[in-house]
């Protein structure tokens, strides 16, 4: 339950914040301008894609595999 809560946390704050950059006018960097930076290069697309697949697996393993 409490992983549950952290991921829905994390997921909120992340959207606070590009709601945040979108309001500020470009004053901030919003999570999606920082992301094609990181992804620009190899090494950062790689780590991007690492992160994505770490995610993936554990949502996955959380929410599909009996308990």
């Amino acid at each position: 339950m409490a992983t549950t809560i952290a991921w829905v946390v994390l997921l909120a704050a992340g959207v606070l914040w590009e709601i945040a950059c979108h309001l500020s006018h470009g004053r901030w960097t919003g999570l999606t301008a920082l992301g094609a930076v990181v992804a620009s290069r190899l090494f950062g697309t790689l780590v991007l894609i690492g992160i994505w697949a770490f995610i993936g697996w554990h949502l996955f393993a959380r929410y599909t595999l009996p308990g």
